[in-house]
């Protein structure tokens, strides 16, 4: 199994409130949501160090990518407050 899917099966093993979507296809507040629950499965010390760093690749990909969705908006918001088109 690769790490990916090790990863995507370890998530929806540990903890059920996470998904098994890809991260491009979530929204913000999904990305958001599976970030605090995949936190939560790693701070609550029942799983395994190798599993912890499983976990912590799929938090990674979820962080970075509510990052830039959050400056994509900012960077719009901030082009309609200065009057150019979105």
């Amino acid at each position: 199994m690769s790490e990916s899917s090790s990863a995507t099966h370890l998530v929806g093993e540990q903890s059920r409130r996470t998904s098994l979507r890809r991260v491009d296809e979530m929204t913000y507040e999904e990305l958001v949501g599976e970030l605090a629950a995949v936190t939560q499965s790693m701070d609550d010390g029942a799983i395994g160090i190798e599993e912890v760093a499983l976990l912590y690749t799929r938090a990674s990909e979820l962080h970075a990518t509510a990052t830039k969705r959050l400056a994509d908006v900012t960077a719009r918001i901030e082009q309609l407050r200065n009057g150019a088109p979105a």
